[in-house]
């Protein structure tokens, strides 16, 4: 159906408990939504996190249109650990086949201009539902829930197979003659923006359409989106946001024991991987129009621009 989609880690996350992206998306004023279409997000475990996937130990909170560009998180999350709050609130459908749609028509996307959101997640206590979700959108906070589970708690019940590798694809678009929106020439795309602006070289003499956009550098707020109590505690202090390579992995070689075989997993030299703890990961970069089904896709080809990235590590 066309678009993009990869997994981007500019920082290393994999230490935080509470993490902001924020990023800017403009559509053009003839954008036809058709059925729906998914924009980024934050995800953690792993990828794949997405298409249908149990979610039993990954999250993504990748943002959505709808019909008429209304806008939702589409949270894929351990489906069947969620509160009834979640899934029964105003707006919310949780589907059990693919990702749960909360806060639907809480806002919309704005065909014509640039669209400014900072999504900022609380990790819960692993296997507690205090996790929190905020969604600020052009300054003003649509979503903001306090009751979301994203990971299971490794020494309980809970958990799932590790090691999910599915790698994201990517669809090639027709180039044809389009219109661009108006950005600054020092605008670089924020954390994202070489990997985008190879997408951005695609498109070559096409006509620039004026829009009215807010060249002021936008920074993760303090204290703006969660407050701090008991159950619930969010983004305090300014969020550090240094940006650089993330570090490499130290690999463990493992070494035999001299005990004899202990369980039936061992049999044949193969010892049975252990659930890991459910972390940030990165950004889930997508957007497509989707939808599992034809009637999905745009009947024409379509363009969307983004800008001004940033990933927080706020604590």
């Amino acid at each position: 159906m066309g678009g993009a989609e990869f997994y981007a880690s500019p920082i290393d996350i994999s230490g935080a408990r509470n993490v902001t992206l924020r990023y800017s998306v403009f559509f053009p004023v003839d954008f036809d939504w058709v059925l729906a279409g998914k924009l980024p997000g934050l995800y953690g475990g792993h990828t794949g996190c997405s298409g249908g996937n149990a979610a039993l130990d990954c999250f993504s909170t990748r943002l959505m249109w709808r019909a008429d560009g209304a806008g939702e998180l589409y949270l894929y999350a351990p489906k069947d650990k969620q509160t009834d709050a979640l899934c029964t609130a105003r707006g919310s459908v949780c589907d059990a086949a693919y990702g749960l749609s909360i806060g639907r028509g809480s806002f919309t996307w704005t065909a014509g201009a640039w669209t400014t959101i900072h999504q900022t997640v609380y990790l819960n206590t692993p296997g507690e539902q205090d996790g929190v979700f905020t969604l600020d959108v052009n300054g003003k906070t649509v979503i903001h829930r306090k009751d979301v589970f994203y990971r299971e708690d490794i020494g309980g019940s809970g958990g799932g197979k590790d090691g999910n590798t599915t790698k994201p694809t990517s669809t090639p678009t027709k180039t044809t003659k389009h219109s661009k929106p108006t950005t600054s020439t020092s605008d670089d795309g924020g954390l994202l923006g070489p990997i985008l602006g190879l997408v951005d070289g695609l498109f070559d003499g096409g006509r620039r359409e004026e829009a009215e956009v807010d060249n002021r550098e936008l920074r993760p707020r303090q204290q703006e989106s969660v407050s701090v109590n008991k159950d619930a505690a969010t983004t305090s202090g300014d969020p550090q946001s240094t940006i650089g390579p993330s570090p490499q992995p130290t690999v463990a070689e493992s070494q035999p024991t001299e005990t004899g075989i202990s369980d039936s997993s061992d049999i044949f030299g193969i010892q049975s991987a252990k659930p890991k703890e459910v972390k940030f990961a990165g950004i889930f970069f997508s957007t497509f129009f989707g939808g599992h089904s034809g009637k999905y896709a745009t009947p024409r080809d379509q363009y969307v621009w983004f800008r001004d990235f940033a990933l927080a590590h706020n604590f």
